[in-house]
């Protein structure tokens, strides 16, 4: 019989192996280790996620998990939270455990005072979220510029996965003092709509066992990123960008050229004011698949600035 509750930080712990063994198995892969749970939701600086599970007996057999995620508008903090986790066990799909799972996280975030959800559902998940009336928003954008043209040729590997691998960059180049006064420079006093980075916060979300982040520092403009191949090409990937942009293209060069990269890619939203730079620079679109969807939980009027003032990062998608 399959049964349903909320995870307990204290009485589920000995549950954790077997969350982490199913997500495994939905995800097909293996890297996902204990320490990984225990960082990704046991020290969030923001507090705890609302994890739903799914369960036979003590076999967990799916889980969505939503991990405090605050937004940003003319200096005002909206509680919102993104999904770090969904997953149910492929031997039990096609029961409706995912829609009930969705709408137990929403019932408790309610609850808790959230006001929005945003997640970035596969193709897969994706018809969860519409049939629980989520709204697609469409706005994801890619942009690819070529750095060096030494590997010109293969120019069509730009259409391959992004894989990642280990960066030269050492992620913990900085002291705290330093990141912090960037982030703090960041403008959240504007129209747009975007992710609110603290300190804490910043270091929690860029030091994830599996991330693979690192970052660069200049002239007051800090970028996060990672590398990776697209076939032959090596890309760097901008995940991120705080502090004061009036420098960002010289940063994001900068960095592109410590990590002898191939291509520049940047995955945003098509309402980010940096897009007219990027096509300055000849960076150009690329098709791409990722879905933003959102649920707005407490009735707020904010369908119109996620719509078209919301400015998403790469930070911002829990898969990266």
């Amino acid at each position: 019989m399959i049964e349903y509750r909320y995870f307990n930080f204290i009485k589920d712990k000995d549950s954790i192996a077997s969350f982490i063994e199913i997500a495994n198995k939905s995800y097909c892969t293996n890297t996902k280790p204990v320490e990984w749970f225990e960082y990704k939701f046991m020290s969030a600086p923001d507090g705890n996620p609302i994890i739903a599970i799914a369960h036979e007996g003590s076999k967990i057999i799916g889980s969505f998990v939503f991990s405090n995620y605050s937004f940003a508008i003319n200096n005002k903090i909206i509680k919102s939270a993104i999904q770090y986790a969904t997953f149910v066990d492929p031997e039990h799909r096609g029961k409706g455990i995912a829609l009930k799972l969705l709408q137990m996280c929403e019932t408790e975030a309610r609850n808790q005072g959230y006001s929005l959800f945003i997640n970035f559902p596969n193709k897969i998940s994706l018809p969860v979220f519409i049939k629980n009336n989520w709204t697609n928003a469409s706005i994801i954008r890619y942009y690819l510029k070529f750095f060096s043209y030494r590997k010109i040729v293969y120019f069509m590997d730009i259409r391959k996965p992004f894989c990642p691998l280990k960066s030269t960059m050492n992620n913990n180049t900085y002291d705290s003092k330093e990141i912090e006064n960037v982030l703090q420079l960041t403008d959240y006093n504007n129209n747009y709509m975007q992710s609110y980075y603290t300190y804490s916060f910043f270091y929690w979300r860029t030091n994830d066992l599996l991330s693979k982040h690192s970052t660069l520092l200049k002239k007051d403009c800090l970028i996060v990123y990672r590398v990776g191949l697209r076939g032959k090409l090596k890309e760097i990937q901008i995940l991120g960008w705080f502090g004061k942009f009036k420098k960002l293209i010289s940063v994001i060069n900068e960095a592109a050229k410590i990590e002898f990269a191939d291509i520049i890619g940047i995955p945003t939203s098509k309402n980010n004011p940096i897009k007219c730079s990027l096509l300055k620079n000849l960076f150009f679109k690329v098709p791409n698949s990722t879905n933003c969807t959102f649920k707005i939980l407490d009735g707020s009027n904010l369908e119109n600035e996620i719509k078209n003032k919301l400015l998403i990062k790469g930070l911002d998608f829990h898969m990266y």
